[in-house]
């Protein structure tokens, strides 16, 4: 029998569950047929990045390649380098199965969605799509308040409300224990 969490082992070249979630919810790789992972495999390379790619909408007819988002990019890149300094799912993970017996070797993505005030103070962050291992879930949900407050947001970020909403993710990769980090706006 399996324990709670365990997830089963997948045949090779099958997508998994979890990938197929990814993509429906809008993360990943632009082609439907591949693994959400796939853009992140690369992560011991000197020049890889810890970004997540996130998957542009099918049918979006603008030039500026939904370009909105990044005119923020400043205040987000600060949000994933405190949230980055904060965030050890190695720490939570490896104590509850050093040998990889008890929940395997899948990669793991958690999305939160984040509430800040007007002044970058996190006011709510709220898991949105779990990974199926609460401990990594609450791991995500204790580096983004150990992270804040977020400085100088950008008065754009406002809404009429007075907060600032996003979504951030959290990816932790078992199959090379490394990990990678995504934002999009809501």
């Amino acid at each position: 029998a399996q324990d709670e969490g365990q997830q089963p082992q997948e045949a090779s070249g099958q997508q998994s569950l979890r990938a197929q979630d990814a993509l429906k919810d809008g993360f990943g790789p632009s082609s439907l047929g591949r693994d959400p992972f796939d853009n992140v495999k690369q992560v011991g390379r000197r020049d890889a990045s810890d970004d997540e790619l996130i998957r542009v909408g099918a049918g979006e007819d603008e030039t500026a390649l939904n370009a909105m988002p990044y005119r923020y990019i400043g205040f987000f890149e600060r949000v994933k380098d405190a949230v980055r300094q904060q965030w050890d799912p190695n720490r939570v993970y490896g104590p509850r199965d050093p040998t990889g017996s008890m929940f395997g070797y899948k990669d793991r993505m958690t999305v939160l969605k984040v509430v800040l005030d007007r002044k970058g103070k996190l006011l709510d962050a709220t898991v949105v799509s779990g990974c199926g291992l609460g401990f990594l879930d609450d791991e995500a949900k204790r580096a983004m308040w150990a992270a804040s407050p977020f400085t100088n947001p950008p008065e754009g970020l406002v809404a009429a409300d007075g907060r600032i909403r996003f979504e951030f993710g959290f990816v932790f990769l078992l199959s090379s224990a490394k990990h990678r980090l995504f934002w999009r706006m809501e």
